[in-house]
């Protein structure tokens, strides 16, 4: 503490928080006064926020999942079935692209689906 040079002591006093004028001593150089105001006072705990109630999202028909699997399945099938070259006129890029088609479509649906 005795090293401490050029510093500024500022007392505080809690117990009367109304503004007062303090005066600094005169060994660290100050030769003014300082005028000290009082802090504001918080109001309290507000009431605690009550978020609004969660919307209920209608659910899909049940068409919406029928079609969905259904589309997943037969696209499945025609890629599988175009593979083993069990489809007519055997193995053809344009089975290839229906049942990649038919996944997406399912895909799609998916997304649709509450």
């Amino acid at each position: 503490l005795d090293e401490v040079v050029d510093e500024r002591v500022v007392v505080i006093d809690h117990e009367h928080p109304s503004g007062h004028t303090a005066t600094l001593p005169e060994r660290f150089g100050a030769t003014a006064a300082v005028n000290l105001t009082a802090v504001p006072v918080s109001k309290g705990k507000r009431s605690r926020y009550t978020p609004p109630a969660p919307k209920k999202n209608a659910s899909s028909p049940m068409w919406v999942p029928v079609v969905m699997f259904t589309l997943l399945v037969t696209g499945t099938l025609v890629i599988i079935l175009n593979y083993l070259g069990i489809l007519p006129g055997e193995q053809q890029n344009r089975y290839l692209l229906l049942g990649l088609v038919q996944i997406t479509a399912g895909f799609i649906f998916a997304t649709v689906y509450r």
